[in-house]
């Protein structure tokens, strides 16, 4: 039975040789609908080839690893702070990741204690731990995953910031701050983020996670003050 190429030809010879307007717009359209089926039958092709990730020695890599840079937007206190922070992690099937994470407080946060001058303190926290992330269709250029934290942190108040990104000065020496008020906590963050393929070794990601935290031993301190939401943005290197 002649192929779609045989009917293509065919039908190009009768173009040139009607001199009907009609008919040569019907043979235009057989041909056009033709040239769409072997185009789209070309492109399953080269998907069935090619979806599938292939490795030096056959087979489908079935272990990744990747780094990564985030940001959290989060509260603290009934305030808005930002977190920076970085994660490692392995990659297991295309379908989990596992690694570590952690991340640092960068803005200015009041506690709800003062120190002996009636000065507001400043918090200072941190934390990080076991990163667990099961992947969905991670094979999709927009895909999803279910990351959950599981770690520890510090909390503390100081009068002066370790790192204040909004009056930083080169010239100043910055030590480690005296702290009022510091305790350790654990913690507990699941959350939700929609990851984009940008490139085979590039990803982007945005979402959203919930802190829980365990209690503290700082003054008038509420557990609840500690907890929250947090919208998370970030980019993520290496083999999926």
């Amino acid at each position: 039975m002649p192929d779609a190429g045989y009917w293509i030809k065919y039908t190009a010879i009768r173009i040139l040789r009607s001199h009907n307007p009609n008919t040569m717009k019907n043979y235009l359209l057989i041909a056009c609908l033709l040239l769409t089926t072997v185009m789209n039958a070309q492109v399953e092709t080269c998907i069935g080839n090619h979806g599938q990730m292939q490795t030096l020695f056959g087979g489908d890599r079935s272990f990744g690893g990747f780094i990564g840079i985030g940001t959290k937007f989060t509260t603290l206190n009934d305030q808005g702070g930002m977190m920076l922070g970085g994660e490692i992690n392995g990659v297991f099937g295309h379908s989990l990741n596992l690694g570590f994470v952690g991340y640092g407080l960068v803005t200015d946060v009041y506690g709800v204690n003062r120190d002996d001058d009636n000065q507001r303190l400043y918090y200072e926290m941190g934390y990080g731990g076991l990163n667990i992330e099961p992947v969905f269709f991670s094979r999709r250029a927009f895909h999803f995953s279910a990351p959950v934290v599981i770690g520890a942190g510090g909390i503390g108040e100081s009068r002066q910031r370790f790192i204040d990104i909004d009056e930083f000065d080169e010239d100043q020496d910055y030590g480690w701050p005296d702290f009022y008020n510091s305790d350790f906590f654990l913690v507990i963050e699941p959350g939700l983020q929609l990851e984009i393929n940008l490139l085979r070794a590039v990803r982007l990601y945005g979402g959203a996670s919930y802190r829980f935290v365990t209690d503290v031993d700082l003054p008038n301190t509420d557990v609840d003050r500690l907890g929250g939401i947090s919208a998370n943005f970030g980019l993520r290197f290496g083999w999926f």
